[in-house]
């Protein structure tokens, strides 16, 4: 994976995600820590904001190595692998590696257009769409959009 690309998602995961250095319950009621830290996470845990750091280059790590073999059989750029990384980080990387998922049948037969509109339908959390995640897709499908430079 081009570290551009991870660089570009880390910055875009961190907008997102925001620091915490207490644990909190995210959106869909999911112990959450640092910049979306999720693994292990205890009620009243706490963490250095260097710990969240080390939190989200590990949490990076597994999703990385689960989109690389998409990035690489779609030719995915810069910010198309970006925008896949930071959705996959939130929702889980079966979003996009799962052939009978929306996401990875706009990148097999649709257009760059259509994969932007699947990315969006990842929009809710127990059910219900929650404007964070409408603004969170619409963003991570505005970069997938963005030719590279």
């Amino acid at each position: 994976m081009n570290s551009a690309a991870i660089a570009k998602a880390t910055q875009l995961i961190k907008g997102f995600e925001g620091l915490r250095l207490t644990a909190y319950s995210d959106s869909g009621g999911v112990l959450t820590i640092g910049y979306g830290h999720t693994h292990g996470v205890k009620k009243g845990q706490t963490c250095t904001e260097a710990e969240a750091d080390a939190f989200l280059a590990k949490d990076m790590t597994w999703v990385i190595y689960a989109l690389n073999p998409i990035v690489e059989k779609f030719g995915l750029g810069i910010n198309e692998s970006a925008a896949l990384i930071s959705l996959a980080f939130n929702v889980g990387v079966s979003a996009i590696i799962k052939k009978n998922r929306s996401i990875y049948r706009a990148l097999a037969n649709g257009t760059r257009v259509d994969v932007a509109k699947a990315m969006r339908l990842w929009n809710k959390a127990n059910g219900q769409v929650v404007q964070g995640l409408v603004n969170r897709r619409n963003k991570e499908a505005e970069v997938f959009l963005t030719e590279d430079l």
